[in-house]
Parts: structure tokens; sequence; C-alpha cells
């Protein structure tokens, strides 16, 4: 992360890509890299500021955005406490980031910080790969407070297919694009299913020929899919304000940050399949 005074090029990186479905449809992912979950907290902070400092929203939302904040702050806590004397990859990929964190950045990990380094000292633990995260003394101090404004510009930066798991109930209307040995799966289950010939696709040098299809099921069924998966530098404005204790901030234009964003580009294959009842 790279910060300069009028220009703020950042790295935030908000995975966004649990696909949209009925409550009806369940699906799973694998877990992402240590890299994604630090980005993650850092999306939750600033989804959080956003509605701090809206004066009209409804405390319920902000509260549901705190709360997601703190369990991301949780969740990357507690991996890497659990690395500690197993592996020194994700505490020495974190330590790397969050030093290299911008000052508008670097508050959204301070409670991540805090509750790595009273681990190391309740536990009294030595060595390189246990020294102190940040030193506290040094932290940063600055006079604004930052958030997030309007949405810029975007690019597709690379995507890349990964693997979902779906189980979709009965009496649910479904439109989804099926490998060719689906298809027959299917056309044996529900003989009037109406398909549309796509051609083939190229997925990781290998050619699946696909159809599309609409269909409600009358049966429990499992899924695996592949989804194509882009990842996005969305440009955003950053807005400041000093700080004060009364009145609303007045904010100013501040440069530009961008999100790196994982989100689906709509492009899934469901390649395999059965029934569950």
């Amino acid at each position: 992360m790279i910060f300069f005074r009028r220009s703020i090029v950042t790295l935030l990186i908000i995975v966004s890509f649990s696909v949209t479905l009925s409550s009806q449809i369940i699906s799973e992912t694998d877990p992402r890299p240590i890299e994604i979950v630090f980005h993650k907290v850092a999306g939750n902070y600033w989804d959080a500021q956003a509605l701090r400092f809206n004066p009209d929203v409804d405390s319920k939302f902000l509260d549901k955005a705190i709360d997601e904040y703190k369990e991301s702050v949780e969740k990357i806590s507690e991996r890497i406490i659990n690395g500690f004397g197993k592996s020194a990859e994700d505490i020495n990929v974190f330590k790397t980031l969050v030093n290299e964190c911008s000052e508008i950045n670097r508050s959204a990990f301070f409670p991540v910080v805090d509750r790595i380094n009273q681990f190391i000292r309740l536990k009294k633990l030595d060595g390189e790969e246990f020294e102190e995260i940040l030193a506290f003394d040094n932290r940063e101090k600055t006079e604004y407070i930052y958030r997030l404004g309007r949405e810029l510009r975007r690019e597709l930066i690379k995507a890349e297919w990964v693997i979902f798991r779906k189980t979709i109930m009965k009496n649910v209307k479904v439109s989804m694009v099926v490998e060719a040995d689906v298809a027959k799966f299917l056309k044996v289950l529900y003989p009037v299913l109406f398909l549309i010939d796509l051609g083939s696709w190229l997925i990781n040098g290998e050619a699946y020929f696909c159809y599309k299809t609409t269909f409600t099921t009358q049966h429990k069924l499992f899924f695996r899919t592949k989804a194509k998966i882009g990842q996005n530098k969305v440009y955003f404005e950053v807005l400041r304000a000093k700080k004060n204790w009364w009145g609303s901030p007045d904010w100013e234009t501040y440069g530009e940050t961008y999100k790196l964003i994982e989100e689906p580009t709509g492009e899934e294959l469901a390649n395999e399949m059965k029934v569950l009842d």
C-alpha cells in the first residue's frame, strides 16, 4: 500500500462472490488466502465508516456493519494466533501488510494487532516469529477522519474459474448453463426440458459442450459448478474531515483509492450433479 498526500493508492480487496441465490440454494467456497482475509477486514471497516458518518442511517444497519467488522477482526486474529508454532507464513504476510498500510487504513487493523500482541505477551513468546507486529508507542496520530466517496471508475484485472458446490431444494426455478452430460441427466429427470446449445466453453484449457436451460426442480439436487470470478479494480474518491466533538464533519475530497473486488462475471457452468431425494 502506498500513500501519497494528494493521490492515495491503496489496496483493498473485498470478497463479494458468494453467489446471490434464493435462501433455498446453499453455496460453499474454499477458504481464501490471508491477503484476501486481510483486505476483507479493511472492506468491512470502510463499510462501517460509511454508515457511521451517515446521519440518516438506521442504527440497526450500522450495528450490523460493526458486528461484521468485529467478526472479521476476530477471524483473522484467530487464524494468525492458531498459526503460531505451526506456520509463520500467515503472520509474516500480515506483518508486511499491516506495516505497509497508509494512515487511512491502519486504524482498521489496530484491534487485530492489539489482540495478537496481547497473546504474544500473555504467553511470553519470543523469537523472530513472535516479534510484535507494531510498536504501539509509534502509532500514527492524525487529526482527520476518512471515508470513501463516490465510485469513479473500474477495470477488470484478471478472472479465474472457482469451484462451487450447490444444493438446490424442491420447487425452485433455476436458470443455468450445464455441461452436456449434466444436460442428458436433467433430460431424463425432466423429459420436456428445453435446452439451448451454447457451443463449447474453454475452461482452464479444457473444452466443455454447454447448454442453457431453465426449469423448476421437482427433486433436491446437488450441483458442482465452475464459476468465473473477476477481480476488478474499483476506484473511489477519498473524503476527509478534521476531527471535532460537535457538529457534522466538513468533508473535503482527498485524492482517490481503489478496492480490488472479487465478484462473479456471470459465467458459471454446472459440470456435475446428483439427485439427493
